[in-house]
Formats: structure tokens, sequence, C-alpha cells
């Protein structure tokens, strides 16, 4: 294992990325201001973002199709959410202001 002195930061961070930081999502979606999961990992290691910078984990609403996450881009974000809301609050029963709402769709 190296050894790493004051002044040698950016060595430590490429050691870091390369054997024991997993990437915020992981994903490399591109929707954040960094454009990888990698980029994003080394501002956050660098202390100029933090993990709340990553669209995907900061996202609410989810699609996963046979269990594997779809990446949305924060328009279609916004759009599931409201157009799904719009839906849920027309039926009868649901109780206004509702949180959280889960569709499976199996077949």
């Amino acid at each position: 294992m190296p050894v790493f002195k004051p002044g040698e930061e950016e060595g430590l961070v490429d050691l870091i990325l390369e054997r024991a930081f997993e990437p915020p999502a992981g994903l490399d979606c591109g929707f954040c201001r960094y454009g990888s999961c990698i980029a994003l990992a080394t501002a956050i290691l660098r202390g100029e973002a933090s993990i709340k910078d990553c669209v995907v984990l900061g996202s609410k609403v989810r699609v996963l199709v046979d269990g594997r996450p779809v990446e949305l881009n924060p328009f279609v974000q916004d759009l599931f959410r409201r157009v799904v809301a719009a839906m849920v609050s027309a039926l009868k029963g649901v109780p206004e202001g509702a949180r959280r709402v889960s569709v499976e769709i199996q077949g």
C-alpha cells in the first residue's frame, strides 16, 4: 500500500477510486452535471460535490422492469409523477395527499 504525503491528495483519490470506491448509483446515466458516476465520485472525494448531486439517488420516481431500474431524466420523472398522481387522485377511496404510490404490472 503506498504512503501519501501532504499535497499528494490526487494520488490518494485515484487509489481510492481504483480500489475501494463504488460510484454513487453506478448507472453512468449522465444526468448530473458531472456526466458519469466516476466523475461524481471523484468530485465527492475532493469535497466539490456530495451524494445529493446524484440525480438518480435523489429521484422521487423509480421505475423497475423485472427488478432492474430504468434510468429516467428529471423531465420524465416529473411527467411520471404528475400523470400517476392525477390518475390515482381520481380513484375512489384514495386519501387526499397520498405520499407514496406503488404500481405493479404483471404479464
